[in-house]
């Protein structure tokens, strides 16, 4: 009962009625140097495939994840099969992977992250909807993310999937919001969250953090439950006490 309070406390985190993607500065992530645009043209797909992309097209203009583009650069879609044989929408940016410079940014360490997770009991499983497109992608380099089909020339705004530092630029950013609460609370492997605990008690408190592009902090509620915790002591001993929280 007390996890299904939180849950519906905190509903409209959970609405997935649209990507509106979240407040954190665009990042950069594909740098090409000097190397001029490389463009190819649209692949000839079956009137299938041609309704599919039309679809996902429609998808992500409408939540505004791609616009109409004028760039010199061009990757093709293809339609390649998931593993359970259905359809996928995919772009073969290859060519543009070939030219950027790589970010060595490390995604954490399967081994290091099942170590972690030894003795905890409780375990909570976040899994970000559409994680790329959430992220915004500064305007110099959106040019480069240019797709091309049987009927136009698109952009994206955020994050695709596909392009060569992208992982390394969300878990970067992943574990800048997670901050202190990374391999103590919580471990993130891209777009995936476990928070982890020994007890259910401390469990929901730890749910119950304010994470945001800017870090993660304690929810308001439980700070001002500790500030205003009836204890009488001098101002000094008094920061000191709340710094221990």
């Amino acid at each position: 009962m007390k996890a299904y309070l939180i849950i519906h406390q905190y509903e409209q985190l959970f609405d997935d009625s649209c990507m509106k993607g979240i407040n954190c500065s665009p990042q950069q992530a594909i740098n090409t140097g000097d190397h001029p645009p490389l463009a190819t043209n649209p692949r000839r797909i079956s009137s299938i495939n041609r309704q599919i992309i039309n679809d996902e097209v429609k998808k992500m203009s409408n939540n505004r994840i791609i616009i109409p583009s004028t760039s010199p650069w061009a990757s093709p879609v293809v339609i390649v099969k998931k593993h359970d044989g259905s359809p996928r929408f995919y772009i073969a940016y290859r060519k543009l992977n070939s030219l950027t410079q790589k970010d060595i940014y490390p995604l954490p360490r399967i081994d290091d992250v099942i170590e972690r997770l030894n003795g905890s009991y409780i375990f909570s499983k976040i899994d970000l909807r559409s994680g790329y497109f959430q992220v915004p992608l500064i305007n110099e380099e959106r040019n480069k993310t240019a797709f091309i089909t049987h009927d136009g020339l698109w952009h994206f705004k955020r994050l695709p999937q596909g392009v060569k530092n992208f992982p390394s630029v969300f878990q970067r950013l992943m574990n800048k919001t997670l901050g202190s609460l990374r391999w103590d609370a919580c471990v993130a492997y891209l777009d995936d969250i476990v928070i982890y605990s020994r007890s259910f008690n401390q469990h929901l408190i730890g749910v119950r953090h304010n994470i945001s592009a800017a870090g993660c902090s304690p929810n308001d509620g439980n700070v001002r439950a500790i500030s205003q915790f009836p204890v009488k002591l001098p101002k000094s001993s008094k920061a000191e006490y709340l710094q221990r929280y």
